[in-house]
């Protein structure tokens, strides 16, 4: 019987700014630039929250996306944008953290204009787990915001 190893550290570095009136990252993961994410403030939700706009711009080049929406309130935030292929599908990720290492998340769409919504991928990430790099990449954007707001004040 082979026992399972643990998975080698993946070496990410993270770059935050407020600039503006944007909130900006850039991260590194295994020596590789990965993204640019870009948070725009819009307002602040009556909930006690703040919604954003966010748009990330890959190395690569690729087209640039439309901007998405996020509203954070405490430890939940939810990722949404829409995309039209014949049909209008909402999309919307839900992340709700705990602690400093783990997210539980659930990927969503709706067909109807947000009244029914259907789970496409829910989840949990935690630091140690294999796909660690995408719950640190989730850590760091909250970091990010968190401290840029925190400056503000």
């Amino acid at each position: 019987m082979r026992r399972a190893t643990p998975a080698e550290p993946v070496p990410i570095e993270n770059h935050c700014a407020k600039v503006g009136e944007f909130f900006a990252g850039n991260q590194f993961v295994n020596g590789k630039n990965g993204a640019l994410v870009i948070f725009l403030p819009l307002h602040p939700l009556e909930n006690g929250g703040y919604a954003y706009c966010n748009q990330a711009r890959r190395v690569e080049g690729d087209d640039p996306s439309t901007w998405g929406n996020l509203e954070i309130v405490g430890d939940r935030w939810v990722y949404s944008s829409d995309e039209v292929e014949g049909k209008k599908i909402y999309w919307r990720t839900i992340n709700v953290f705990s602690g400093t290492d783990k997210i539980h998340f659930e990927v969503q769409r709706s067909e109807d204009g947000g009244l029914f919504w259907l789970y496409d991928a829910p989840g949990r990430q935690v630091h140690g787990s294999p796909r660690r790099w995408l719950a640190l990449s989730f850590l760091w954007l909250k970091s990010c915001i968190s401290g840029a707001r925190r400056a503000q004040h």
